[in-house]
């Protein structure tokens, strides 16, 4: 989603707290601010209790309002980074509502394409949200999205193309020792062999989660 400026709103009468998000339309250009609507519009299809809710849009000549559920769990990628390795029941739960989430998502025909911890927030109860549908497209049945997009670190080998991950993958491990995270499963994880195996370019040739468990 667009940066904009992000204030907490209280419903005078209900009490219930919404994220204000503010957008300077005058600072976006033509082809920018077409994906601002884009992106309001297709947030306005998607009512889930996993997907941060969109609930209303207002504007003027030069500012965009969009107000949206708020939650106060911040971002699955800091919960992780702070907390470490999940239990299996925990990840089981996280995972379940990521995808009954998708699921509905892709039913109505949305592919929101930057799919990752960063785009996944959490509520006051633990609960996903996913956020920020910059990126995500209308894809009719039968049909395939051409635009290469989205964060490389997570994109999968047929979007990046040939030998592309490998780079951004070692560039990722480098940022997080230099920022002193525990990496030490990403070492594991992340072996020569297992690396190959999981870049292979064609889906039904490449290693997946459950082939090595």
């Amino acid at each position: 989603m667009i940066l904009g400026l992000v204030k907490l709103g209280v419903h005078c009468v209900t009490g219930k707290k919404v994220a204000i998000k503010i957008i300077n339309r005058e600072k976006l250009s033509e082809s920018v601010l077409m994906k601002v609507e884009r992106e309001i519009a297709i947030m306005k299809l998607i009512e889930h209790p996993h997907v941060l809710g969109l609930s209303d849009v207002y504007e003027n000549k030069k500012y965009l309002y969009l107000v949206l559920e708020h939650v106060s769990g911040g971002e699955l990628f800091d919960y992780l980074v702070k907390k470490g390795r999940l239990t299996p029941k925990e990840a089981r739960r996280f995972f379940r509502q990521i995808i009954s989430a998708l699921d509905f998502c892709h039913s109505h025909s949305i592919c929101h394409r930057d799919l990752k911890p960063e785009n996944l927030l959490l509520d006051e109860r633990n609960n996903i949200k996913i956020a920020d549908f910059g990126m995500a497209s209308l894809q009719p049945a039968g049909s395939l999205l051409e635009t290469s997009c989205g964060s490389p670190h997570y994109a999968c080998p047929e979007v990046i193309r040939v030998c592309k991950c490998l780079p951004a993958l070692i560039k990722l491990i480098d940022n997080l020792v230099a920022k002193d995270f525990d990496v030490k499963f990403f070492i594991i994880f992340l072996t020569i062999n297992h690396i190959d195996k999981k870049h292979i370019i064609h889906p039904i040739h490449r290693w997946v989660s459950c082939e090595k468990c």
